[in-house]
């Protein structure tokens, strides 16, 4: 064999390596580029996946917040009427009863009279299951449900309120300054 025939055989033998290679690495790029695919596609699902997780749990604590407060309840047990004649007020005695599992913290029972200054009973927290009574001066007629309002905390941190007799609570702003708080209609 000649030098010349020795230099085109190895010429060949690059030219078929290089051709070799060229097919190699666009087959390999065609499957990186599809696997880049796949690998994205992927984690699109997982993201979507996930919101939808996050989601469920969100509507599960606020569904849990709800059956909280629907299981509390501000009732008026009794009302005593005063003797004006001895200067001697009357009282109305209002329950708290927790029946949800629980805690309900920084209570404050409230009696707005349609007369005379409003009358407050707080409580720092009242376990599951319990309850407890408060008892408010009377001067006047007798105490209207829609005089009374229940105001709590949940065991999440949410503030709630609640009129006497009623089985809805209102979820209010947890900025205590908020003009929203005032202004909500409690049902």
């Amino acid at each position: 064999m000649s030098d010349r025939e020795v230099l085109l055989a190895a010429a060949a033998v690059a030219l078929a390596l290089l051709i070799w290679a060229c097919v190699s690495l666009s087959r390999l790029a065609r499957s990186a580029g599809q696997t880049n695919r796949e690998l994205q596609h992927a984690a699109r699902q997982l993201a979507l996946m996930s919101r939808a997780v996050s989601s469920s749990a969100l509507t599960a604590q606020e569904d849990r917040l709800a059956r909280q407060a629907r299981r509390l309840a501000l009732t008026v047990v009794q009302q005593y009427s005063g003797e004006p004649a001895a200067n001697l007020p009357g009282a109305v005695v209002v329950r708290v009863h927790n029946a949800s599992d629980d805690f309900a913290y920084d209570l404050l029972v409230m009696y707005s009279p349609p007369e005379g200054e409003p009358q407050f009973d707080a409580r720092a927290l009242l376990p599951p299951h319990h309850t407890y009574d408060a008892t408010f001066a009377l001067h006047g007629p007798p105490v209207k449900v829609e005089q009374l309002l229940l105001r709590y905390v949940d065991s999440r941190g949410a503030p709630w309120a609640q009129r006497a007799g009623s089985p809805v609570a209102v979820r209010l702003d947890p900025d205590p300054s908020s003009d929203q708080n005032a202004a909500r209609e409690v049902a």
